[in-house]
């Protein structure tokens, strides 16, 4: 098992310190299956069989998205999201869990990417027990873990329960440090952090009741600089009604955007109805999937519309989740959407809902 230690505590800041954090970038490397420096404590690794196979699997899986799938978001994102309402320097991505993938393609270039799960946030394994790992084992484990957002786009619900509470890691550190480090992005530092009285970020020390997080602060191939921070919280009403820290964050980063993707179609519920309310209350942009907010719930005098892809019905078991207004609209007035999201994974059209409040 790869192994956790607690990471170093440092400042929490708003811009990416100059020092790179070398034992959070060689592991994120490492674990990658990308080649490190000369001087990378696993560097003597590389040249063994099980991280050559999987540098191999990984390549694979990464060439099929970059081919596949990443060109159509590029172009979506730069043609789709130029407007004003996109301008919010954080991206709040409820029910996200480790999708940093999704969230730096299709929002490049932000300050703060905020990730919002059930899953615990991890901790970074020490050199010692990566190099008395059994990678023939865990690799492989590593790999299935983000094979389904590499392919299908999502992660799956069962796979995360499985392998991100212990038997891989224990957490989504690693998770989201691989895919930064594929995104060919430095890690440049990293904590564990929560939210205070204020809700505002701070580094988290000892035991804290809710919003348990971490922050990873990268920078790009271009010199730019953002900060992924991961915040484990129930969102549901009863749980988010005591939560004032987040709900107080979410207030401070107003004109935020809210990115929903195959969330369970948590938002459909009505123990959920306090989270669309913020989120209608705060942010300045809305893009989502159909699992996102209800369609009857975005008042169209006070929110511009615009559809992309193709709405039928909600796939799998959560067909009974149907929106015939939402079905209406998409017969009345969709664009093309040239690549795969959401749920379905190629068996059913994908779409997309964008929401831009109006000024």
């Amino acid at each position: 098992m790869l192994g956790c230690s607690k990471p170093k505590q440092e400042e929490t800041r708003q811009s990416v310190p100059r020092q790179i954090d070398l034992q959070a970038n060689d592991t994120a490397r490492f674990l990658a299956g990308i080649p490190g420096r000369p001087e990378s404590p696993f560097h003597a690794l590389e040249s063994e069989q099980a991280w050559m196979e999987h540098r191999r699997r990984f390549d694979q899986m990464w060439e099929k998205f970059q081919q596949q799938r990443l060109p159509a978001m590029n172009e979506f994102q730069e043609k789709e999201f130029a407007g004003a309402a996109f301008s919010g320097k954080t991206i709040f991505y409820p029910f996200g869990g480790p999708d940093v993938l999704t969230a730096t393609t299709l929002f490049p270039k932000r300050q703060n990417y905020v990730l919002v799960g059930l899953e615990p946030p991890g901790t970074l394994p020490t050199e010692k027990q990566i190099l008395s790992a059994d990678l023939d084992k865990q690799l492989p484990r590593l790999e299935r873990t983000l094979e389904s957002l590499l392919v299908r786009s999502f992660f799956i619900t069962a796979s995360m329960d499985r392998e991100l509470r212990g038997q891989v890691t224990d957490g989504l550190l690693q998770v989201m440090m691989v895919q930064l480090a594929r995104r060919g992005y430095t890690i440049v530092s990293h904590q564990p952090v929560t939210l205070n009285e204020a809700g505002e970020i701070q580094p988290r020390s000892g035991t804290v009741k809710r919003n348990r997080g971490v922050s990873i602060e990268f920078e790009s191939p271009s010199g730019g600089q953002g900060r992924v921070v991961y915040l484990a919280a129930n969102l549901n009403d009863k749980w988010l009604s005591e939560n004032v820290e987040l709900k107080k964050f979410l207030a401070r980063s107003s004109p935020a955007v809210a990115f929903f993707k195959s969330t369970s179609y948590m938002p459909h519920k009505k123990e959920f109805s306090l989270l669309r309310d913020l989120v209608l209350q705060h942010c300045s942009a809305i893009v989502q999937d159909d699992s996102g907010i209800p369609y009857r719930y975005v008042d169209q005098a006070r929110w511009d519309v615009r559809l992309f892809g193709t709405y039928v019905k909600p796939y799998g078991s959560f067909h009974y989740l149907v929106q015939p207004d939402l079905r209406k609209a998409y017969e009345q007035r969709a664009a093309p959407l040239n690549f795969r999201i959401g749920y379905g994974f190629g068996r059913v059209p994908s779409g997309l809902q964008v929401f831009s409040r109006k000024s």
